[in-house]
């Protein structure tokens, strides 16, 4: 799979409430999630997210570079289960299109190499 890393780095951001969610610029955030007792949102690092009620920060995105089929099937699955051999914690985020893979900065790297020998490009 054909797969590219971001160059920015993001603060992973949780809220108490939608209200304080939505009182977030829509120009700070990059993805939202908005469920029923889980509001966060990962927003380029250093952004003003006032409201939340905690942020993990300093986290990469690896990108699947290519659109998704709605019928692929274990492709998340393939790529998280790559990490997790190398004891690599991964946020995913699914878009319309495509996946997103958020790792801590300080492992991007060790990740991609991971991805690299399970055969995936960059």
């Amino acid at each position: 799979m054909k797969m590219k890393i971001l160059p920015q780095v993001f603060d992973y951001y949780a809220f108490d409430s939608n209200d304080a969610l939505q009182a977030v610029p829509r120009s700070k955030i990059f993805i939202q999630m908005v469920v029923p007792g889980d509001y966060s949102l990962m927003a380029i690092a250093g952004s003003d997210c006032s409201g939340s009620a905690s942020v993990e920060q300093g986290w990469r995105c690896i990108v699947i570079d290519e659109q998704l089929e709605f019928d692929a099937i274990g492709i998340a699955s393939a790529i998280t289960g790559c990490l997790a051999r190398e004891k690599i914690s991964v946020l995913v985020m699914s878009g319309f299109k495509t996946d997103y893979f958020f790792v801590k900065q300080e492992v991007v790297v060790a990740a991609c190499q991971c991805l690299a020998l399970d055969g995936h490009t960059f």
